[in-house]
């Protein structure tokens, strides 16, 4: 039976030619041990160059509007995948002026996204 999963790109338009997806491998837990690990991430980790998926959407209601107002983006994990798509395509792109302030949660510096990539956007653009 298929089984889908709805995941945020990460990547914006200007990123030709590529899908970027933050996927969090969801293993058991460590007094399950039993359990399942999760269909889709299991799936997407055993993928080799060159194997067919299919990908629908985009889907969702998370667009920026066309405005001078402060964004702002809260965000923790692999769930940021979304804000990085729209503050690059903000500053990289649409080379915005827009006041653009963004917080972001991790659990450990280890399972940090993207770092270099907003340090690069932080030195780059006084805005952000």
């Amino acid at each position: 039976e298929p089984v889908l999963r709805a995941y945020s790109m990460a990547n914006y338009p200007e990123e030709k030619g590529i899908v970027m997806l933050n996927v969090r491998i969801a293993s058991p837990p460590p007094q399950a041990p039993d359990v399942s690990p999760g269909i889709m991430s299991s799936f997407i980790f055993d993928l080799k160059a060159g194997d067919k998926v299919w990908i629908s959407g985009p889907y969702g209601e998370f667009f920026a509007k066309d405005t001078d107002a402060e964004m702002v983006f809260i965000g923790g994990g692999a769930g940021m995948a979304p804000m990085r798509a729209h503050i690059f395509d903000q500053l990289k792109r649409l080379d915005s002026k827009r006041k653009i302030s963004y917080w972001y949660g991790a659990r450990s510096k280890r399972e940090m996204f993207y770092v270099e990539d907003f340090d690069t956007l932080a030195a780059e653009h006084d805005n952000f």
